[in-house]
């Protein structure tokens, strides 16, 4: 299709044409003026948007916040926790080494004080065997010093030469009715019973510490707790101890009481006394 002019139209003239005939006013609503109320409308939502948009980003800040603040008190509190536990443990600690240390003083004291009330004929004995009586009763609760006086006093009887030859301090025999069977060394020994010569079996032990811990065993079998726990303890067993052994010459009881007194042996019982514990008071929470 030719103009009046005699010249083409491009097909894209012919288009904005045809457009502007059917809406004449469309040229009006591209590039005139455009409305102010709605304009304003336009404005207000989208700074009603931006504030709400504001003010959900600050809500999700805050609760993050809140949780982050949450879990570190809860860290501090913890914290804190360990820290009065660690607290009272080194309380414990501390209270626990005093409490040895005084312990330790009083015993120190003790065997030195048995040690420098010693004979001479004795003394090397009790050095040898105080430790080992030391620890049975500890271990077992039996007084060292009815151990040590059944020792001591085992070298002055008729059994001087059994003790110092296989520590068998109180004559015990491989078939001791108060004890477990003997599956150890023995030893046909004489010996005297109702004034009478005759052979018997003994036990041979191989240590001092052995030898303890077998007589410490006949007290516990022979005896009930109530007299172990007594507070003249020491003296019941020895007069136990000689009353049952028939072979004890006669007046070896007094001479073992006598010999507690002298070496202050119930002094040594008393500082192997565990210390009561201290009260320690509770963490603070600070």
């Amino acid at each position: 299709m030719k103009s009046k002019s005699g010249s083409r139209k491009k097909p894209g003239d012919l288009s904005q044409a045809l457009l502007l005939r059917q809406f004449p006013d469309r040229h009006k609503l591209t590039s005139g003026p455009q409305d102010p109320l709605r304009s304003a409308r336009s404005s207000v939502f989208l700074a009603v948007s931006a504030l709400i948009i504001t003010l959900i980003t600050s809500v999700i800040l805050l609760q993050r916040h809140e949780k982050a603040w949450a879990q570190e008190k809860a860290q501090n509190l913890q914290l804190r926790e360990q820290l009065a536990q660690e607290r009272q443990q080194w309380r414990q600690r501390d209270s626990i080494a005093a409490r040895q240390g005084r312990q330790n003083a009083r015993l120190v004291q003790a065997v030195q004080e048995v040690l420098s009330r010693a004979d001479p004929s004795q003394a090397g004995r009790l050095r040898e065997i105080l430790p080992e009586a030391v620890r049975v009763q500890m271990e077992t609760g039996i007084p060292a010093s009815v151990l040590l006086s059944v020792a001591l006093q085992s070298g002055e009887g008729e059994n001087a030469e059994l003790a110092r030859t296989t520590y068998n301090f109180a004559a015990l025999l491989v078939n001791e009715a108060q004890l477990p069977p003997w599956k150890g060394a023995s030893l046909d020994f004489g010996s005297k019973e109702k004034g009478k010569a005759t052979r018997l079996n003994y036990r041979v032990y191989s240590s001092p510490g052995e030898a303890l811990d077998d007589l410490a065993q006949w007290f516990l079998n022979s005896s009930s707790a109530e007299e172990r726990s007594a507070a003249d303890s020491s003296r019941r067993l020895l007069n136990q101890f000689h009353t049952q052994r028939g072979s004890q010459s006669a007046g070896t009881l007094q001479k073992s009481l006598e010999q507690l007194e002298r070496l202050s042996l119930e002094n040594l019982d008393q500082a192997l006394i565990p210390l009561p514990a201290e009260s320690t008071p509770p963490p603070s929470s600070e």
